[in-house]
């Protein structure tokens, strides 16, 4: 059931850019907790606003065999290929653990390789 919501949050909210979808996949209580950094829901909001305003093209895929659900929790290993339309695509690797409150996400754990931040299509996340 919660893998199913990843993935469906994955495709409307980074894949489609559907901003206005946020709120039916994230807990208003939402933190994020990635690369050594904490967003709590508005700032997350806000960097993902500004993102999918700009011309970012986002795909996402699975390693399959490695997701594991238990209770209200999901964790993967993924890809995210990032790319500005004539630059470079960049490939992140993450392995994320998805906590789940009232069917939303409300803990997200992500560690990603190289750290997302660090991108330049990224920088006014």
């Amino acid at each position: 059931m919660y893998k199913e919501k990843l993935k469906q949050m994955f495709q409307d909210v980074s894949v489609d850019k559907k901003v206005d979808l946020i709120p039916e996949h994230y807990h208003e209580d939402l933190m994020l907790f990635t690369n050594e950094q904490v967003m709590d829901y508005q700032t997350f909001l806000t960097g993902h606003q500004k993102s999918c305003a700009s011309p970012i093209v986002f795909d996402v895929s699975y390693d399959e065999e490695t997701f594991v659900e238990q209770d209200n929790r999901v964790s993967v290993r993924m890809w995210i290929n990032i790319a500005l339309p004539n630059k470079e695509v960049h490939k992140l690797e993450l392995m994320l653990i998805a906590r789940f409150k009232d069917g939303k996400i409300d803990r997200l754990w992500e560690v990603s390789y190289p750290d997302w931040s660090q991108i330049p299509a990224l920088k006014n996340y």
